[in-house]
C-alpha cells in the first residue's frame, strides 16, 4: 500500500517473520540485584520470544517468552541455578498484550503479569544473576548447546522496558500505556524503545544502539480502518438528519482508500428504493472520484487521478445560497458546478456507505448540515472534531465496533469488517528513517463555540458515611466484591489486597489537600477558571468569562470531567485544556444527551460514590459508546495506537479484581467524586429534590 498523503492516523510496530531479530550490548545489565522486563506485543503464532540474553557457557541468564500460548519466565540465579515461572492465563493471537516480568532480588520473588493483572508468582533461593556480558535479544531465543537461534517471534513489537528495579502492577501498565518516554534520565531505567515511533531509538538516556539481523524485521505502517466487501456495506440507518432536501446547505467529506470489482462502486449514498439525494461513486475504470445531486442531471469529478492502495481524503460540499456544489480531494479543490434546482427529500431514506463491488477501506466519514469552506475541510482533514452544532453524523472506523459520536447506530453488512490497512516499510526506507507525522489533534481551534446543554434535574440526596471511616472501607470491600462476583474462598486473598489498597489510598487523599478539594474556582479579571488537582498535579479545565453560564452548569461540567476524563488521567497524564476549544464543556454535553447515562449519574450524585458504582458507570459509557470519544477527544495526541491500549486495558481492568496499586486510585478518583457529590446542593440547590442527608 502507498501512504501517499500522511495519514490523518496510524502506527508502526516492528514486524518479526519467524526470521528475523533485534539486538544490543547489555552493558548496563550488569549486577542487577533486581529488574523488570516488559513488552508489549502481537502475537501471531503460539510460540516466540520477546527477551533473551544467554550463554553456551552458563545458560539463559533471563528470558520472557512463550510457549504454547502461555507465557513464560526462564532465568539464572547468582549460584547458576536455572528458574522458570509460567502464566497460567492463555494469550490470545492476533491482539497486543502487553506482559511483564518482575525479579525483586531482596525478597527472592518473581511474578509475571499480562494485560494489568498479577498470572503467577513464584518464590526462589537466590538473585538473579549478576554477569551479563552478551547482546540482549528482542524477538528470538537463543539455543543454549549451540550458536544456534530457536523460537523466533512470529508477530508484532511495539515497546520494550528494562528496569534494573522492580515496577509494581500500576507502574508496570503505566510503563506501557505511557506516550511518551521519561522526560529525564532515571537511575533505573536501563533501556526504553518504541517501535510506534519511526525511527526508533533507546530513550533511557543511555542511547544504547539497537542492530538488526540479516533478513532484518520490518516496520508495519497500519491505519484502522473497516473494509468492505464485495457484496457489503456500512448501514448506517435511516435518520432525517441525513435528508438535506431543497437547497440546505451540506458537506460530506471522510478518508477513504479506493478498492473495486466493478467499473463504478458506490463510496456513499442517500437514497430509498430507487430514488437518491446525494451519490458518491469510485470510478475505477476512469480513476476518479464522481459526486452527484439529483437535480440537474449533471454530476462532478476529481481531476486527480485515484489510486487503489492508497488512502484519500474526500470530500463534497452544496452552498444552498450560490448552489455551487464542489468536489474536493485532499483538501485540494478538483471542480465546482451550479445545480441550481432544488433536490427532493426523501422520507425513510438509508445512508450506505460502500456497496455496488466497493472493496476497499474507510476511515471515517462526516456528515456536516453547512457548506464547509475549503480553509475548514483542510483543517478537520487531519484533525477530529470534538463536537460542532453544524456536525450531523461523526462516523468513526477507528475502533470496534464503529462508532458515530452523534448517536446513529451503525451496522456493517455482509463480512464488512473493522481491521488493519497494512503496509510494509522496509528499515533503510526514508519514511523509517524518517518517520511518519501523525498531525491529528482534536483540541484544533474551532471557531464555532458550543453552549453547555441544561444540567439535570432530579437529585436525591441519600446517607452516606465519611470517607475512609470504617463505615466506608467496609461498604467498598462489600460492593467490590459484588462487582467483581467473588465467592467465599477468592474474597480471602482479595481482602489482602483490598487492604493495601485502601491504606494507600487514605494515605494519598489525606497527605493531600489538593485532592480532597478537588477542585479550585477563581473569578478573576472578568474570567472564571476551574482547576482540577489530579493524582498527577494540577490542571486548568475550564477557563471562560465570568457569568457566561449558571454554577450549577460549571458543577456539572467539573463533575463530569471528574467522572470520565480524570478517570484515564489515573493511566495518562491529563493534557493542557485551551479555553477556545472547549473540551470539558464539550464531554459534558457528549454525557448529558444519552438518557441511559443521566439517568446513572443523576442516582449517584448526593450519594456516597463507592468504585463499584463509578467503575459501573464507565462500564455504562462503554456500552453507550460514550468512553472512546471522550478518550480520543481528551488525549487524541497521544494516537490511535496509545488510545487504543487505554481503552483496552480499561476494559480489562473493568472485567475482574486488580492489583493493589491501581484499586488504590480508584478509591481517590471516587473519594474525589464523593466530594464533588457533597458541593452538589451548594451549586444546584434550587434542583435537587431533597435536602442533603448528614455523612454517618
Amino acid at each position: 500500500m502507498n501512504l501517499g498523503l500522511t495519514m490523518r492516523w496510524g502506527y508502526s510496530a516492528l514486524q518479526f517473520n519467524g526470521n528475523a531479530y533485534a539486538y544490543f550490548p547489555s552493558d548496563h545489565l550488569n549486577n542487577m540485584q533486581s529488574f523488570t522486563l516488559a513488552a508489549t506485543f502481537f502475537p501471531t503464532t503460539s510460540t516466540g520470544t520477546l527477551i533473551w540474553n544467554s550463554s553456551m557457557a552458563i545458560g539463559c541468564l533471563f528470558g520472557l517468552h512463550y510457549k504454547d500460548g502461555f507465557l513464560h519466565f526462564t532465568g539464572l540465579l547468582h549460584n547458576k541455578e536455572g528458574i522458570g515461572v509460567t502464566s497460567s492465563t492463555p494469550l490470545s493471537l492476533n491482539e497486543w498484550h502487553q506482559v511483564a516480568v518482575t525479579f525483586d532480588g531482596p525478597q527472592r520473588l518473581i511474578k509475571l503479569y499480562q494485560d494489568g493483572k498479577e498470572v503467577a508468582s513464584k518464590v526462589v533461593a537466590g538473585a538473579p544473576y549478576p554477569d551479563v556480558k552478551l547482546a540482549t535479544l528482542i524477538g528470538v531465543g537463543k539455543q543454549i548447546t549451540t550458536s544456534g537461534y530457536e523460537n523466533y517471534l512470529n508477530g508484532q513489537i511495539a515497546r520494550v522496558v528494562i528496569w534494573k528495579s522492580v515496577r509494581n502492577a500500576f507502574e508496570i501498565l503505566e510503563d506501557a500505556l505511557a506516550i511518551t518516554p521519561p522526560m529525564e534520565k532515571l537511575p533505573d531505567l536501563v533501556f526504553w524503545t518504541d517501535f510506534t515511533e519511526m525511527p526508533t531509538d533507546d530513550r533511557s538516556g543511555y542511547a544504547t544502539p539497537i542492530t538488526y539481523s540479516t533478513p532484518p524485521p520490518n516496520y508495519l505502517y497500519s491505519i484502522p480502518s473497516v473494509k468492505v466487501t464485495e457484496n457489503g456495506a456500512i448501514d448506517c440507518g435511516v435518520y432525517a438528519d441525513y435528508d438535506f432536501g431543497g437547497h440546505q446547505p451540506y458537506t460530506v467529506e471522510g478518508w477513504f482508500n479506493p478498492a473495486a470489482s466493478t467499473d463504478m462502486a458506490v463510496i456513499l449514498s442517500f437514497a430509498k428504493d430507487w430514488q437518491w439525494q446525494y451519490y458518491i461513486q469510485y470510478d475505477k475504470t476512469n480513476s476518479r472520484i464522481i459526486a452527484k445531486r439529483n437535480t440537474d442531471s449533471q454530476e462532478i469529478y476529481s481531476k486527480e487521478q485515484i489510486t487503489e492502495g492508497r488512502f484519500y481524503h474526500f470530500a463534497i460540499s452544496y452552498n444552498g445560497d450560490s448552489k455551487m456544489m464542489r468536489l474536493y480531494v485532499n483538501g485540494n479543490l478538483q471542480t465546482a458546478e451550479y445545480f441550481p434546482a432544488p433536490v427532493a427529500s426523501i422520507d425513510q431514506g438509508k445512508l450506505l456507505i460502500g456497496g455496488n463491488g466497493f472493496t476497499g477501506y474507510f476511515q471515517n466519514v462526516r456528515l456536516w448540515k453547512a457548506c464547509l469552506e475549503q480553509s475548514e475541510l483542510r483543517q478537520w482533514m487531519l484533525n477530529d472534531v470534538i463536537t460542532d452544532p453544524r456536525l450531523v453524523a461523526n462516523f468513526d472506523f477507528t475502533v470496534t465496533p464503529p462508532i458515530d459520536s452523534m448517536g446513529h447506530a451503525i451496522q456493517l453488512l455482509e463480512g464488512t469488517a473493522n481491521t488493519l490497512a497494512d503496509t510494509v516499510i522496509n528499515l533503510e526506507e526514508r519514511k523509517a528513517q524518517l518517520g511518519i507525522a501523525m498531525p491529528i489533534n482534536s483540541s484544533y481551534f474551532n471557531n464555532v463555540e458550543e453552549a453547555p446543554l441544561p444540567p439535570p434535574t432530579g437529585i436525591k440526596f441519600a446517607p452516606q458515611s465519611e470517607l475512609f471511616s470504617p463505615v466506608h472501607k467496609e461498604q467498598t470491600f462489600t460492593d467490590l466484591v459484588n462487582l467483581f462476583n467473588l465467592d467465599t474462598a477468592k474474597q480471602s486473598h482479595f481482602r489482602e489486597v483490598f487492604e493495601k489498597a485502601y491504606t494507600q489510598a487514605e494515605t494519598m487523599f489525606t497527605t493531600d489537600p489538593r485532592l480532597g478539594k478537588v477542585v479550585t474556582r477563581t473569578d478573576e479579571n472578568g474570567r472564571t477558571k476551574i482547576v482540577y488537582h489530579s493524582l498527577r498535579g494540577d490542571v486548568l479545565m475550564y477557563d471562560r468569562p465570568i457569568g457566561e453560564i449558571s454554577d450549577c452548569t460549571i458543577w456539572w461540567i467539573s463533575f463530569t470531567f471528574t467522572m470520565s476524563v480524570s478517570f484515564f488521567g489515573i493511566f495518562l497524564p491529563l493534557p493542557i485544556f485551551s479555553p477556545f476549544n472547549q473540551i470539558p464543556t464539550k464531554v459534558f454535553n457528549l454525557i448529558v444527551k444519552n438518557a441511559k447515562l443521566v439517568t446513572a449519574i443523576t442516582a449517584l450524585v448526593g450519594t456516597e460514590i463507592g468504585v463499584a458504582s463509578g467503575l459501573n458507570i464507565i462500564t455504562e459509557m462503554h456500552r453507550e459508546k460514550v468512553l472512546w470519544p471522550v478518550l480520543k477527544f481528551s488525549f487524541i495526541a497521544a494516537g490511535w495506537f496509545a488510545l487504543g491500549a487505554v481503552l483496552a486495558r480499561i476494559i480489562t481492568l473493568l472485567t475482574g479484581t486488580v492489583a493493589a496499586e491501581i484499586l488504590a486510585k480508584f478509591i481517590v478518583w471516587t473519594a474525589q467524586l464523593t466530594k464533588l457529590s457533597l458541593e452538589y446542593q451548594g451549586n444546584c440547590g434550587k434542583l435537587a429534590e431533597n435536602k442533603p442527608v448528614p455523612a454517618v
